[in-house]
């Protein structure tokens, strides 16, 4: 589930800025910050969650909650980049990389909810 949902977030950074239709400015704004925001927060619950369920690596099964993190910051962060340098019209903004951290936070707290307090704090 989590590389697909990957999969998923690297198509939506993929679509080129001349294809995104708005008709003001600040709603593409706040369409967009919440759609990192949530992108984020599930491809975190989806790694916390694969993470504590395979066997294979203890590091990550035990400390799933600081990995995950790490991996949906640094794939936000390189698919910023990658959107900056590849797609006309489109940038590498530091409030999309604020709104993956948002949603990282977001995915914790979350993930707690729906866990509880045992799986969340692996």
């Amino acid at each position: 589930m989590p590389l697909i949902w990957a999969l998923v977030i690297l198509v939506a950074h993929s679509v080129p800025g001349e294809d995104l239709v708005y008709h003001e400015p600040w709603q593409l704004f706040r369409l967009d910050k919440a759609a990192h925001m949530v992108m984020s927060a599930i491809l975190l619950m989806a790694l916390m969650v694969a993470f504590r369920k395979q066997d294979t690596y203890r590091t990550l099964k035990f400390h799933a909650r600081k990995w995950s993190t790490i991996i949906t910051l640094a794939y936000g962060a390189l698919l910023e980049t990658y959107q900056g340098f590849f797609f006309e019209r489109r940038s590498m903004e530091m409030l999309d990389f604020a709104a993956d951290g948002i949603g990282c936070a977001a995915g914790l707290v979350l993930f707690r909810v729906i866990y509880g307090r045992a799986l969340s704090h692996a």
